[in-house]
């Protein structure tokens, strides 16, 4: 059966107003389940400065492991590392933090076997990241996002990995690797490594390098070819392992 989300899980709200108001966050060491939202920021405060650490964590068999919607021009720094985001419907979802590049962190976390239950739920992802964000995502291991009817580690349903939508993420020194079937009969649609959908000139860049990314469904990268593309766009996309062949026939 699916999640019962017994409880709302940890939320909190920074949304006005005072300009001597730090909001701060702390969640170590702590183990949440079975919950809508396993913990859900929401801060547009544009005076405020937060602070969010999350760290030695697990969160699984939650609707969203984490849900951050961020819409201010203020100096809130969310930091999560050294934790663990499996087998809930989605993984980790960012939106909005758009001022800087180290202002929303994701860093050696795993985030694997995120999910629908039915084997032919779609869609599937391990990290979306969504509205502008300049995320950080770093040294994670990011795999089997799939449905979790599929329980082993290996790819076998329809995923992806790291969605990117009208989004400019730095993506260093991760695994992102079977997620999803190599063909899940003949439909493969959301079914990648990474998906990049909405490229425009007016965004700063994309950034993926130093990755291992292979054996992803049919596609370890897709980009929509309905985006908005591609004159003065930039994609870096260097000193990646895209598994033995493709990384000889590139280096070749």
């Amino acid at each position: 059966g699916d999640i019962g989300n017994t409880w709302y899980g940890i939320q909190d709200y920074n949304t006005c107003c005072n300009e001597s108001d730090r909001d701060t966050l702390i969640l170590k060491y702590v183990n949440i389940h079975d919950a809508s939202n396993a913990v859900m920021i929401r801060y547009d405060d544009q005076n405020n400065e937060g602070l969010y650490e999350i760290e030695n964590s697990r969160f699984s068999h939650n609707g969203n492991g984490l849900d951050v919607r961020k819409w201010d021009n203020g100096n809130s720094t969310i930091n999560i590392k050294d934790s663990e985001f499996s087998w809930n419907n989605r993984g980790i979802y960012i939106s909005g933090g758009d001022q800087r590049t180290d202002e929303i962190t994701v860093n050696n976390c795993d985030i694997t076997h995120n999910g629908g239950w039915d084997e032919w739920h779609e869609p599937n992802y391990g990290i979306e990241i969504h509205n502008g964000s300049k995320a950080l995502i770093k040294d994670n291991v990011i795999m089997f996002n799939q449905p979790r009817y599929f329980s082993e580690d290996e790819g076998n349903g329809r995923g992806v990995g790291v969605q990117i939508w009208y989004s400019n993420p730095t993506i260093i020194g991760n695994i992102i690797a079977e997620n999803g079937a190599m063909d899940w009969y003949g439909d493969n649609s959301l079914n990648w490594g990474v998906f990049i959908e909405g490229v425009s000139s007016s965004d700063d860049s994309i950034t993926i390098r130093y990755n291992n990314i292979y054996n992803n469904g049919p596609y370890d990268v897709y980009i929509n070819q309905y985006s908005t593309c591609c004159q003065g766009d930039s994609i870096d996309m260097s000193q990646n392992y895209w598994g033995e062949f493709t990384t000889n026939e590139i280096e070749s």
